[in-house]
């Protein structure tokens, strides 16, 4: 079945803002560390030229991050709770509706809550394991590299605060965490999920239970803020389909 997926585009235009505030971050540390340099060797015009772009790049990424945050981001996710929740009861209550995904012969509502639930926690564990792999790399090695400089005395205090600034920032440090954390609570969310339909398959325990879990993983995922990689997902996307239809089987689900 060809799959159509019209909100994947906003989320692929907020990644692509992402990317210009990462951008926009590295070369606020670049002007940051410039001034010190040029301040030192008195250079009061070119000091006040750098000055203005470091105010112009601070709030570019302010108002730019904000926008991409508040709406751009939020309206995806909006619309894929939408598609999410249209699906699970058959009826059409979301502008941008996916064709292809949530496939099962589940009928009745909250057990199809349930199973795309479960497909949703499948691919956003297993993707953001992936995604964070790289970002805890670099995150470690900037702060053994931070950890040296303060132990090397002949480094200036000035460039110790400037380094301390970015590796604390929410562009190095805050985004290893939120994305190690979005790994953590899906995984343990989806062995939540997994265990209801396996012992919980009926009733009003089963519907209270499986809506709780869906309430946590879209609150997680508000929390995080994380846009995960298309590129992973791409690649990992056939291999983790192959594995949802053995899941499904596993758990009952109609296929």
């Amino acid at each position: 079945m060809t799959k159509i997926d019209p909100i994947r585009v906003h989320f692929e235009r907020a990644a692509l803002i992402e990317k210009f505030v990462t951008l926009a971050f590295i070369s606020g540390c670049i002007l940051s560390i410039a001034l010190l340099v040029v301040q030192d060797k008195a250079y009061p015009k070119l000091s006040d030229i750098l000055q203005t772009l470091f105010i112009v790049v601070s709030v570019s990424i302010f108002v730019v991050g904000n926008i991409s945050r508040l709406f751009m981001q939020a309206y995806a996710e909006e619309s894929r709770v939408g598609d999410f929740c249209g699906r699970a009861f058959s009826v059409g209550i979301s502008a941008n509706e996916t064709s292809g995904y949530y496939n099962d012969g589940e009928t009745q509502p909250f057990k199809r809550i349930a199973s795309q639930l479960l497909e949703d926690l499948l691919f956003t564990k297993n993707v953001s394991a992936v995604a964070v792999k790289p970002v805890r790399g670099w995150t470690v090695a900037y702060l053994v590299l931070w950890l040296c400089l303060l132990v090397w005395r002949d480094v200036r205090l000035d460039y110790i605060s400037i380094f301390s600034q970015a590796i604390f920032s929410e562009e190095i440090l805050s985004k290893w965490i939120r994305l190690e954390w979005l790994r953590y609570r899906s995984e343990h969310l989806y062995e939540d999920v997994y265990k209801i339909i396996k012992t919980k398959p009926t009733g009003a325990v089963f519907s209270a239970s499986i809506l709780e879990k869906f309430t946590i993983y879209e609150r997680v995922k508000a929390t995080a803020a994380v846009i995960l990689p298309d590129a992973v997902f791409e690649k990992i996307n056939p291999s983790l389909s192959a594995r949802w239809e053995e899941i499904k089987k596993e758990v009952g689900i109609r296929a």
